[in-house]
């Protein structure tokens, strides 16, 4: 798998988890943080905390918490 398909596949979602890059790109999870910290760094990415509403205080699975919102040029313009 590319970095340009899974960059296409973000810009076109928005915002996604890491889950969902895997199923969709049939990947493992290694490799899919593998490529979400890439474009982290590139600051082409941002965190998203999202929180269930369980109310509970949390679960300790960051993994369902956490999704990725694509930053592409527009979001800067004010």
């Amino acid at each position: 798998m590319t970095f340009t398909k899974i960059r296409d596949y973000l810009r076109q979602r928005g915002i996604v988890s890491l889950q969902e890059i895997m199923y969709h790109f049939d990947m493992s999870q290694a490799s899919a943080q593998l490529i979400v910290d890439y474009w982290l760094k590139k600051s082409k990415l941002m965190v998203i905390e999202s929180s269930c509403g369980s109310g509970c205080g949390g679960c300790g699975n960051s993994d369902e918490k956490q999704q990725y919102r694509w930053l592409d040029q527009a979001t800067f313009k004010t």
